[in-house]
């Protein structure tokens, strides 16, 4: 129970962090990607050496990292529609 209840506080403070701070914006969303599958590699890493004890120490960077990857693509699509709008507005005024 415990750890549903610390993996949705990872969900959304991560989800808050992500669309708050501009970290997300500073990565392209392939290197997002890549960046998400090191962290959760190295995750499953430590959760090896650690005798496969702890679960949540892959849990909650795939969270986190499945977060910043959402979030990366959210802003991508957005900046993609307002391009497009723009582009739009711009052959109606013409």
């Amino acid at each position: 129970m415990l750890e549903m209840i610390l993996s949705g506080v990872a969900l959304m403070a991560s989800y808050m962090f992500f669309l708050k701070t501009n970290i997300a914006a500073k990565l392209k969303v392939w290197k997002s990607l890549v960046v998400a599958i090191l962290m959760i590699a190295l995750s499953m890493y430590v959760f090896v050496l650690t005798g496969g004890r702890f679960y949540l120490i892959v849990i909650l960077p795939t969270i986190v990292c499945a977060v910043l990857v959402t979030v990366n693509f959210q802003r991508y699509l957005l900046n993609i529609q307002k391009e497009l709008a723009e582009k739009l507005a711009k052959r109606e005024v013409l």
